[in-house]
């Protein structure tokens, strides 16, 4: 690859879509407004919830500073992580928040990045059967997702607040027990 050629890789757009079902609460997570992902570009100050990244915004936040001489010379794997922290209880508006990671050792001797064989089989023009062998690297991307989501509702905190009382009130009995039954007892079996 020539300078120019991969910088032309890093200024990419890619689209992650991302779909999830809370089934609890019957919410489901799917492609965002097409107009909104139309004008928006993602940017962790300004538009940390769009989902169109640029693959060069995507190497910053994974920490990769000179992506043309080490990413792509020797391949990259980045973490993914998009996580979903959802309050029902203020609407049904549920955005993801995005984290970057580079998880490949770039430094290691043996096979540095990411990168793997192919080959291609052929016949030459004696009918003999060729292979040529190419090592190829690439930028790998792994999807980690999580989501948390949660609506309030009265009978949990109900059952919590009742069993709470009642841990507070065995307590106090048994306080009243240890302090007043059995300084009586411990005195009427001495004498």
């Amino acid at each position: 690859y020539t300078h120019t050629h991969m910088h032309t890789h890093t200024t990419h757009t890619n689209l992650i879509c991302s779909f999830g079902f809370f089934q609890k609460n019957n919410y489901e997570i799917n492609a965002e407004n097409l107009a909104y992902i139309e004008q928006c570009l993602w940017r962790p100050d300004t538009d940390a919830a769009c989902p169109k990244f640029i693959v060069s915004d995507i190497m910053d936040a994974a920490g990769i500073k000179d992506p043309l001489a080490s990413a792509f010379l020797s391949g990259a794997v980045i973490s993914v992580a998009i996580n979903y922290n959802c309050d029902f209880d203020r609407g049904d508006q549920c955005l993801p928040s995005y984290d970057f990671r580079r998880i490949d050792q770039p430094e290691d001797k043996i096979s540095p990045g990411y990168n793997f064989r192919t080959a291609y089989y052929y016949r030459n023009s004696n009918s003999t059967l060729k292979r040529d062998l190419y090592k190829r690297f690439g930028l790998r991307f792994v999807f980690v997702v999580n989501g948390v989501g949660g609506r309030f509702s009265i009978v949990p905190l109900l059952i919590a607040f009742g069993s709470d009382q009642l841990k507070l009130s065995g307590c106090r009995f048994l306080q009243g027990w240890v302090c007043s039954v059995s300084p009586l007892w411990l005195l009427t079996s001495l004498l």
